[in-house]
């Protein structure tokens, strides 16, 4: 197996990131330090006449029976997104569809004011985009409303009135989405449903802005439908066609002439036309005619569908010019599939089926460690002083001829000598008859069995008080757990929502270096998730053996991110001869961590009564751990198994490392009547940043060697297992290449002089984290003639600098 190739390469820094959409960003081109000529000729450039002519198409779509929310929606988006034709555009929507007669004054007269807010506090708008629709709405609606009061106040123009400054919201959303795919060129890599919806939206706004407008007698609005229809069907296919036609059908009625048979009619000549698009642009063609003429054998109007195939043909005809490469770029993907939304969901199902795996096994080890729990019958808890006097009675004094004299008459007085009686059984275990008090020996003669019964109540209260007890502190393990899976799933959560993040504007820069470099890539999805981590999911053409992923790619994306990336090649073309190639960036651990485990039993155990863990966790960091249980032999080991077991598996779950270690805390207290503790010592490093969290509970000093610099990192808690609320203690240290951690048990320290390790270490810091630990166990069996006392364990481990 081949290991991941890795390119370091620095940071290149370029200040604070700017807006997606930002009104500088978006008008980059608006030079006004520019000679004359070329500054009045950038209002003339293809992108601004576009824009200007959608505008004033825009500014005269109208909607059942009067709405007009086009126009301000785009009239806003464009004061952000093209701000330098923000006065051009407002006075051809404004002046030139009133001079033409189209619209009223009343639907004119919000884009003069929309022009002046956006102009005076845009940068107000591109801060908090979350206002640009409410502005968008409120200004007509405002305006509108002055109009109509002063005209005739209907209410039904009023609800009319509400319902498209809703409508103009919801568009001025659309168009802002709409922007960011027609400036990122985003059909090269796929849309999404939303963004497919947005653009259609603008589409039925240029169609409705069209009206009646004919040439020839040729509705442009029909001939340019159909034209996007066959386009649609030859891109996408026969659902993309059927549901542009049923739209473009549905046209006349939105406009205010009903004619509901044409949906039906432009759907199925979408459909017909999209089955026949593996013949290209002419089966396209005759596929649509072919629906045209089946519906004909039921058209009642002959004239008029003689007039519909007439345009059918002309938009045929300007469908043949429509350049193969707008088709190819379009033919990368299908609205609602993007390349991006097909990868993320197998990231999602992989990183959801993982962490039910860890949770699955957390509660195997949860399960394994309970497995010794003693069973013990439900207890009530109805222990009472009553309950207590009502037993005595009932047992001792029931038969008794002074029976109404104590515990009717001198009721008080004897009740105060009882709970005497009982305290002291509670204080020695059992009552004889001479810690009965006087006041009742003078007058009872069951002294006796009033002290058995006292010892026999006391010993119950004892023991269910002890039950009592434990099943408090199982409760609050229950309650722990409980909170660390909330937590944990909380964090999923997030998680996912923030992986779930593209990042468009790197997309489209890798897109441009790669071009520029002679790579022409297919698609491209950078994702971020949390922390540090990044990936950059690539499709290219196959390169043939020439490694263009490692060469070219990685050290642009390297460039662009300053991050250290590993090329993952399991989709390379060269394993199935594909024609393309799929490949992955990912962000590369700066820092690696190799650990050494040894150890020697005690002179007279057979099993060690210590372990360990070393291993990698999710979010790149490494845990390092070392447990020492109670004593030594199988009791012990089984003490720090179910410890460091346990421990490892929570935090690798995701739980946090304290919850993890009250958890564990909380387990060895329940598993047996018997006392059981044992000491923990971890260690938490952060792989890409080198700093790390050393926690100590119980557990004797460790050392951090730096060159020949040795610190010992002491603490005083105690073990686990002993109390129900553990205190552990933390220290954080930022580590470096080549510092080295060691961790050890109590049984190396067990002489007086206890300084002997540091000096060890230090004698032995330049050398390989196995020699180190062996040469250190060896020199403490020296120490004790080779018979240890106690269990010796050592876990040495040091950090380096990731292999490039």
């Amino acid at each position: 197996m081949h290991l991941p190739e890795v390119y370091p390469y620095r940071r290149i820094t370029g200040g604070p990131r700017q807006p997606a959409f930002s009104a500088n960003k978006m008008s980059k081109s608006y030079q006004p330090d520019l000679p004359l000529g070329r500054w009045l000729g950038q209002f003339f450039s293809a992108e601004a006449l576009v824009l200007q002519i959608t505008g004033m198409v825009l500014a005269q779509a109208s909607l059942l029976g009067g709405m007009s929310p086009f126009g301000p929606a785009f009239l806003t988006v464009i004061g952000q997104t093209h701000r330098f034709l923000l006065w051009p555009i407002a006075i051809q929507m404004t002046v030139l569809p009133v001079l033409i007669g189209n619209i009223p004054l009343a639907s004119a007269a919000p884009y003069p004011v929309i022009l002046l807010i956006s102009w005076l506090f845009g940068g107000l708008f591109n801060r908090h985009r979350w206002l640009l629709p409410f502005f968008a709405a409120l200004i007509p609606l405002t305006i509108k409303t002055a109009f109509l009061y002063l005209d005739k106040p209907l209410v039904y123009a009023q609800i009319l009135l509400a319902m498209e400054a809703i409508m103009t919201a919801c568009l001025a959303i659309a168009f802002i989405t709409s922007a960011r795919v027609l400036n990122l060129r985003k059909w090269r890599e796929g849309l999404s449903l939303e963004e497919s919806a947005c653009l259609s939206l603008v589409l039925v706004g240029f169609w409705a802005g069209l009206g009646e407008a004919s040439v020839w007698g040729l509705s442009l609005r029909q001939v340019s439908g159909i034209a996007v229809i066959m386009m649609a069907a030859l891109v996408w296919g026969s659902g993309a066609g059927a549901a542009i036609g049923a739209l473009v059908g549905l046209m006349p009625n939105l406009l205010g002439h009903p004619d509901p048979p044409m949906i039906g009619v432009y759907a199925l000549s979408g459909l017909f036309a999209g089955s026949v698009r593996r013949y290209g642009k002419i089966g396209i063609i005759l596929g649509f005619g072919l629906g045209q003429m089946v519906l004909s054998l039921y058209a009642q109007d002959f004239p008029a569908w003689r007039h519909n195939m007439v345009e059918a043909a002309l938009a045929g005809l300007l469908f043949l010019f429509v350049p193969l490469k707008i088709i190819k770029e379009w033919q990368l993907s299908k609205p609602g599939e993007s390349s991006g939304e097909k990868v993320w969901p197998e990231k999602v199902r992989q990183l959801a089926a993982q962490r039910v795996t860890e949770i699955s096994i957390l509660f195997h080890e949860m399960a394994a460690a309970f497995q010794h729990t003693v069973n013990s019958a439900e207890v009530k808890q109805d222990f009472s002083v009553s309950s207590v006097f009502k037993d005595i009675s009932a047992k001792v004094c029931v038969n008794c001829s002074l029976y109404e004299a104590c515990w009717e008459k001198d009721f008080y007085i004897t009740s105060r000598q009882l709970l005497d009686l009982l305290a002291v059984a509670d204080a020695k275990g059992w009552a004889g008859p001479r810690d009965v008090p006087e006041e009742i020996k003078r007058r009872c003669n069951r002294t006796k069995e009033l002290a058995i019964a006292a010892s026999c109540l006391t010993g119950a209260f004892q023991k269910e008080r002890h039950l009592l007890c434990r099943l408090e502190d199982s409760r609050l393990l229950v309650a722990a757990q409980l909170n660390g899976v909330a937590k944990m799933m909380q964090e999923l959560s997030q998680e996912l929502q923030r992986e779930a993040k593209f990042y468009e504007d790197m997309e489209s820069s890798i897109l441009r270096e790669a071009k520029r470099c002679g790579m022409d890539l297919i698609a491209v999805h950078a994702l971020q998730g949390s922390g540090d981590w990044l990936e950059v999911v690539v499709k290219s053409s196959a390169c043939r053996g020439e490694m263009d992923c490692a060469r070219i790619v990685s050290p642009i994306v390297a460039r662009m991110t300053g991050r250290r990336l590993a090329v993952d090649l399991a989709g390379c073309s060269l394993a199935d001869n594909g024609g393309s190639c799929f490949f992955r960036l990912y962000s590369a651990p700066v820092y690696d961590v190799s650990a050494s485990f040894v150890q020697a039993k005690a002179k007279d155990s057979g099993t060690s009564g210590d372990w360990y863990c070393s291993q990698v966790i999710r979010g790149g960091q490494h845990l390092l751990a070392l447990s020492d249980g109670m004593g030594s032999g199988p009791r012990a080991a089984e003490e720090s198994r179910a410890a460091i077991n346990l421990v490892s598996k929570l935090i690798a779950a995701g739980f946090p490392y304290l919850l993890a270690i009250k958890t564990v805390n909380s387990a060895l207290m329940l598993r047996s009547e018997e006392e059981s503790f044992a000491t923990l010592d971890l260690a938490l490093i952060n792989l890409n940043s080198g700093e790390s969290e050393l926690v100590k509970i119980g557990a004797v000093a460790s050392y951090l060697v730096r060159g020949e610099q040795v610190t010992i990192i002491k603490a005083s808690s105690l073990p686990i297992g002993i109390l129900a609320q553990v205190e552990p203690e933390i220290q954080r240290l930022k580590l470096r290449s080549g510092d080295l951690i060691v961790m050890v048990t109590d049984g190396i320290i067990e002489w007086q002089d206890k300084d002997w390790v540091a000096e060890a270490l230090r004698k032995m810091s330049k050398q390989e984290p196995q020699d180190i630990a062996e040469g250190l166990l060896a020199a403490a069996l020296v120490r004790c003639n080779q018979a240890a006392r106690d269990d010796i364990s050592i876990l040495a481990a040091r950090l380096d600098l990731q292999a490039v």
